[in-house]
This record gives C-alpha cells, structure tokens and sequence, in this order.
C-alpha cells in the first residue's frame, strides 16, 4: 500500500484488469480469466477506484503469507515457518512490484495454495484435502497455464517421497488432477474457439531465440533474478551464521525426512522447468517468470538455516530482516520512484500524472458535449487510465474490438468517446489534437506525450444524464 500511495498511476498490468473487469468473461486476448473476475467481484464491493488494484493486491499477499507460513508448518516445523516468514519479505520480486494486481500476483496466491493443500492432502490422506488441490490446482491453471510447474512440482515430490506408490495417494492424485482439468475445461474450450489468443500472445511476448542465443539466455535470466533476491540472500546469510545467543526453548525435532523431496519438487523443478522452456521450447525467458520460479525459496533458506542452528534465537534475524526491507522501501521510494519522473526508465507507467491527464481528457469531452462520458477507446494503458482515476469509469476498447468483443460498435458510435493513445515519443504526435507530456520509458530516447481527440456522439443524449464530477 506504501507504493500505490506515493505513485502517480499504476502499472499498466493493473489497468488491463480494471478494462477487462467490464465484462465476465471465459478468456480475455493475454490471459485467462480468474485475476479478471475477481477484479469485479472488488468493484461490486468498493468500486472502481485507483486503490481497488493495490488492494487486491495486498489481500493476496496477505493470504499467500498465511499459507506459507502454515506450508511451513506443516512440513518443516514451527521454527523453519517462522524463519521463512521473516525471509519472505525481501522476495525482491515478489516486494518490488508489490502494489500490482495482475496473474501473477494471484498465481503467487495460488501456487502457494497448491502446495498448500497438496501437503494437507498428503499428510490426512483424506478425499476431501485431496479435492480442495484439485480445486486450488483448478483456479491456478484459470489465472496463469505456468501453474503446471507447481503441478509437476508436487507430482515429483510425492514422487521422489515414495508416497504415489500408495494406492490411497495416487488415487487422491489422480482425483485432484481430473477435477482441476473439469474446472478448467471451460476456458480451454473458449481459448479453442478464440483460435488460442493466450498463446499466440505467448509467441509474441517470448518470441523464439535461436539454439546459439539460449544458453546465455537462461543464464541471463537467473542472473537477473540474484540481483532480485539480494536482500533475501543476505537475510539468510545473516541469519546463518550471525554470532546469537541460543534461545531458552529446546530445539524442535529434525524436519520430517521427505521434506527433502517436497523441496526439490517445489524449489528445484521451478528452475529445471524455466532452463527447458529456454533451451529446448526457445522462448525468451520473462523477467517475471522468476516470481513463480523462486516463489518457495524462502522455505529452503528457512529449512537449510533450521537444520544447521536447530536453537537459535530469532529476534536478531528478523532485526536484520526488518532493516533490510526498510532499506529497500527507503530506496524504492526515493530512488526509483522520484527519480523515474525525470530519468527515463525501463518503463514510466507508474510515474504518469493519471489524475491529471484525466482531468484534460474530462475538460475536452465536455466542451463537446453535455453527454457522460461512456467509451475510452485506444492504447489500453492510457484509456484505463482515463477510465480509472476520471471517477466515471466508462467502459475500453483497447485497440480493436477482438480485444474488447462487449463492446458494441453501434453503441460506441451512438454515445461518442475519447480516442486516446500512447506514451509514445512526442515526436510522433499527430497535428489538431490534445496531448500531454509524460515521463518517457527509457526506449523513446527522448520526450513522451499521450494524446487523444473527442469522437461526440452520433445521437442525442439525454439533457438530464448528469456527468459525474472528479474528485480532485
């Protein structure tokens, strides 16, 4: 929440969710449904405001928490759970982008559901912790098709535990998979309809390297995910080998023998799989892929750090925690987030004067017309914007209506709407329109601006409709 107060807009993944959100949907043109409909589910409770992303958000970090902390638990002991607890907010990328509300924020939510209730399952042995992994498997593969490695992941360790020997567990298993692929069915036949839009997004998001450009791909990739997990690691340094005095409570029993396969399948299949995805498939491996990929490493730390100092105290540890992440909340304040305003960056989405633009963008549209403003249509990112901080929000067509197929043309032209577009280089801004300079991404080499004109309505509305004022 920290962030979401002090930036000026949102990233354009969170504004996605809010355009999608006008419509229930079995599939939207990048992902599948589940982050979409939850989104709406929060605008029916508490409205379409600039802070119903971020709490979303929180929300699903807050949940995710309990949950490794109880997976912990569960499979470590109490002592490793805490450990991981006080590890696990210096995830650089799972803390940095902390105010977004896009897949992967709930894939982070359930993922650590699956593993969650896979080891609730495997320990009670009982059909019902069994199906409630099938449902969370379910819901993880409607938010992002990556939960597959958490799937695999589970399977290899219930493998390499010995218990899929057991009918009772391979029965479990196999229960859970057949209700995950039931409930996932629908969106599968949606994305067959839709001629698979997720995936050729897919193809053009990680476009293919060539079999020279793969190896140093991957190792890029994780290089790129150790400077993320800098705070983490020095953590867990500390933690390990940081001179404290042992506590009074006696040690806890040694973590259960197939802790080791469960951290394999958790921690090490994440990794084998991106290295696969990149040397054999080709994709060009995303930075966010490593949020996913490392998800459940600050359980190993925590279990590694707990078998070496069964005794240790815990308060210097969370001391060194606390002080790290305060540093890097300092620094990401400071730095980043003020000097992205003037410095051109990898991206400027959260840095935009949303509140501003909107207000231009409100000003123009009623100088043309008394009608409220219902459509925004153009770049997703600067109409959502529009849509989402004017106080009204009008429904986005991004771009074209296969990306918004709720929208009705003949509506759209009947009731007007702002045609905006943009950041791009203001070089590139067309004559005889509005335009606003904005901070401009580090790829424009230069300034950057949005621009838009107003499309008035083709009819006449109704003289009464009374347009919704911003909140300034």
């Amino acid at each position: 929440m920290l962030m979401a107060a002090i930036h000026p807009a949102q990233f354009a993944d969170s504004i996605e969710q809010y355009n999608w959100a006008h419509s229930l949907e079995w599939g939207y043109w990048k992902h599948p449904p589940l982050p979409t409909w939850m989104m709406r589910g929060a605008i029916a409770v508490m409205g379409a405001s600039h802070w119903t992303a971020p709490a979303l958000a929180a929300a699903c970090l807050a949940a995710s928490a309990w949950l490794m902390w109880d997976l912990g638990c569960m499979l470590l002991g109490e002592r490793a759970a805490r450990l991981a607890i006080v590890l696990w907010p210096l995830h650089g990328a799972l803390m940095w982008r902390a105010d977004v509300f896009n897949h992967n924020t709930v894939l982070v939510l359930l993922a650590t559901a699956m593993a969650w209730s896979a080891v609730r399952a495997w320990r009670s042995g009982a059909l019902r912790d069994w199906l409630l992994f099938g449902v969370a498997s379910g819901l993880a593969l409607l938010t992002k098709y990556q939960a597959l490695v958490t799937l695999l992941g589970v399977i290899v360790a219930l493998g390499a535990s010995g218990s899929l020997r057991e009918a009772r567990t391979a029965r479990g298993v196999c229960a859970a998979v057949l209700l995950a692929l039931a409930m996932f069915m629908p969106h599968a036949l949606w994305a067959l309809e839709h001629e698979l839009p997720t995936l050729r997004y897919l193809d053009h998001s990680a476009p293919v390297l060539t079999y020279a450009e793969r190896v140093p791909a991957v190792l890029r990739f994780f290089a790129a995910q150790l400077g993320l997990l800098v705070s983490i690691l020095l953590a867990a340094a500390a933690a390990r080998y940081w001179p404290a005095q042992a506590s009074a409570c006696a040690p806890e029993d040694q973590p259960i023998a197939e802790a080791s396969a469960w951290m394999f399948g958790l921690v090490v299949v994440p990794l084998v799989a991106v290295a696969a995805t990149v040397i054999v498939g080709g994709h060009t491996p995303q930075k966010m892929w490593g949020l996913h990929t490392t998800l459940f490493l600050p359980l190993w730390l925590a279990w590694t750090i707990a078998r070496a100092r069964p005794s240790g105290a815990l308060a210097s540890h969370a001391a060194v925690a606390g002080a790290l992440l305060v540093a890097a909340s300092a620094t990401y304040a400071v730095f980043d987030v003020q000097q992205a305003k003037t410095t051109p960056r990898h991206t400027a989405d959260r840095v935009v004067p949303a509140s501003q633009l909107a207000h231009a963008v409100l000003d123009d549209w009623q100088q043309v017309t008394d009608c409220p403003l219902r459509f925004v249509s153009g770049t997703g990112f600067a109409a959502g914007l529009v849509s989402v901080y004017s106080g009204l929000y009008p429904a986005v067509l991004e771009e074209n209506f296969d990306k918004s197929p709720w929208i009705d043309p003949t509506e759209l032209r009947a009731r007007g709407s702002v045609d905006i577009h943009g950041p791009m280089p203001a070089a590139d801004v067309p004559d005889n329109v509005h335009s606003m300079e904005v901070p401009a991404p580090a790829k424009f080499n230069g300034p950057a601006a949005i621009w838009w004109h107003v499309v008035p309505p083709a009819r006449a509305c109704d003289a009464q409709a009374a347009q919704v004022p911003v909140k300034p």
